[in-house]
């Protein structure tokens, strides 16, 4: 076809009138640090996450008595472990006198699961100075030793007459 070599090409009018070449535009640059900060707020963002959340949830109903007379709450935990290596955890409660889990106080979740397990607490009513009182749940990492979850919940009795 008799055209001359070249027609076809990736270049910019500067380059075609003679100029030089430009590699580093301002838009590129822009571009480039744009990038850099998204992989570097995404980098951060995966590391400061937790491996681990954990949930507690008062089951439906106020409370009832056991045998032994001491109240007694339900409760839903729940678990998600977001790492790659199966975890094992250690649950107990505290927030007044005379508190106790009743179920499961050693949790294995594996790799990238979800568990969902009831559990009770119970007290003594002489325990018990108000209708509602805040406790907490904690769950401590028997692989990873420094790591400990809180969740705050409330325990509903009714207190003793005085």
């Amino acid at each position: 076809m008799d055209y001359a070599p070249g027609l076809i090409r990736y270049t910019s009018e500067r380059e075609l009138e003679g100029g030089r070449l430009r590699i580093l535009r301002p838009r590129l640059l822009g571009y480039g640090a744009l990038l850099v900060s998204f992989i570097a707020i995404f980098s951060w963002a995966m590391m400061v996450r937790p491996m681990v959340e954990f949930g507690v949830v008062k089951d439906r109903g106020l409370f009832r008595f056991d045998e032994k007379g001491n109240i007694e709450n339900s409760y839903i935990l729940k678990v998600l472990n977001k790492s790659q290596d199966s975890q094992t955890f250690e649950l107990s409660v505290s927030g007044m006198d005379g508190l106790s889990l009743i179920g499961h106080q050693n949790i294995v979740v594996g790799a990238g699961e979800w568990r969902e397990m009831p559990v009770s607490v119970t007290a003594v009513p002489e325990a018990l100075d108000r209708g509602v009182t805040d406790i907490a749940f904690y769950l401590d990492s028997v692989n990873d030793g420094g790591q400990r979850l809180v969740e705050i919940s409330r325990f509903i009795g009714q207190p003793m007459a005085p």
